[in-house]
């Protein structure tokens, strides 16, 4: 006779099984996931796993390590235009400025931000972000009519020996528009 868990009927061992399977299939798709493999290798381990990955929220990638970093300080914006014909300027929000617990907590939304809603690539989600900097700026007095979003962007310099590095200049450019309706603001 086996052992059982209080209140329940189910063995200890399967339960264990069960519960030690779903560890070591996620451990290992994680290792393999972030494994610094061949391109070509890597093309067949990502194709395989990436349905759960992404849906499970592990994917991870390596795009901030050699050997070609970003090289970008950017945000989005969101031009807000109200009934009144006022326009306000409402930034995404970001883990500039706060402390370590918080940004842990808005990593995935920082990321969310930078690597989606600024990307041409994932243009069908710009409806709902500029929906989203709507809703969040809804003033039932003075309601959007219009969200206009902006990426903005500097370059970082490579580091010079004994020299500063110089600021860059901030670019803006508004790549997508869209005309609020009173449903979207609730």
């Amino acid at each position: 006779m086996s052992a059982t868990r209080p209140g329940s009927s189910a063995p200890l061992s399967r339960v264990g099984a069960i519960t030690g399977g779903f560890v070591l299939f996620n451990a290992a798709a994680i290792i393999l996931w972030s494994l610094p493999l061949p391109p070509r290798t890597m093309a067949h381990v990502r194709a395989g796993l990436a349905g759960y990955m992404i849906a499970s929220g592990l994917h991870q990638n390596w795009g901030m390590f050699a050997p070609d970093p970003m090289s970008l300080n950017a945000f989005v914006e969101a031009e807000i235009t109200h009934r009144d014909g006022r326009v306000s300027v409402w930034r995404f929000p970001s883990t500039e400025g706060t402390g370590y617990y918080r940004r842990y907590l808005m990593e995935r939304h920082r990321k969310w931000v930078n690597d989606h809603v600024r990307s041409d690539d994932d243009a069908p989600i710009w409806p709902d972000a500029a929906r989203y900097a709507a809703r969040v700026n809804a003033d039932p007095a003075n309601p959007p009519t219009h969200v206009r979003l902006v990426r903005v962007w500097s370059e970082i310099q490579l580091p010079r020996a004994g020299a500063l590095p110089a600021l860059e200049p901030w670019h803006r450019y508004a790549y997508f528009d869209y005309d609020v309706s009173p449903g979207d603001l609730q």
